[in-house]
């Protein structure tokens, strides 16, 4: 009934593929945010009138070994713009989750759904989730 694009938001920032219009989706859902940095966000997020973000970020950061990243050093910031200081803001941030945090409302998945046994996930459960996580045993 309504259109639905699956893709990456490196596929997403490309202008050739989808034209750059204002809010031009109703929805757009970042799953695995604590591996997507920010800045490869803003084009899908600026064509969007809202937005869902998904993730853990108990998760590793995102890596940008396989490929090249823009990073604005904060040196000098005497006499900056408000917009330039909300892209100095937005560089600070290592993944689209830690950008999230604080600023949305957050909402905790009560279970684990990806071990066949509690046993694989007890320690992690108990370290960075306090116990929280019930282990769904037949996926």
């Amino acid at each position: 009934m309504y259109p639905i694009i699956f893709a990456s938001p490196e596929t997403i920032s490309n202008i050739r593929i989808i034209p750059m219009e204002k809010e031009e989706f109703e929805y757009c859902i970042f799953d695995e945010a604590s591996q997507i940095f920010i800045e490869k966000c803003l084009p899908a997020m600026f064509r969007s009138k809202k937005f869902i973000i998904a993730g853990d970020d108990q998760q590793l950061e995102p890596t940008d070994f396989f490929s090249t990243r823009n990073k604005i050093e904060n040196e000098y910031t005497e006499g900056i713009s408000n917009e330039q200081e909300e892209l100095l803001e937005f560089s600070n941030n290592e993944s689209l989750i830690d950008f999230a945090k604080g600023r949305y409302r957050r909402y905790m998945l009560n279970f684990h759904y990806r071990s066949k046994y509690e046993e694989l996930i007890q320690f992690s459960n108990y370290k960075y989730y306090e116990g929280k996580l019930n282990v769904v045993s037949d996926p």
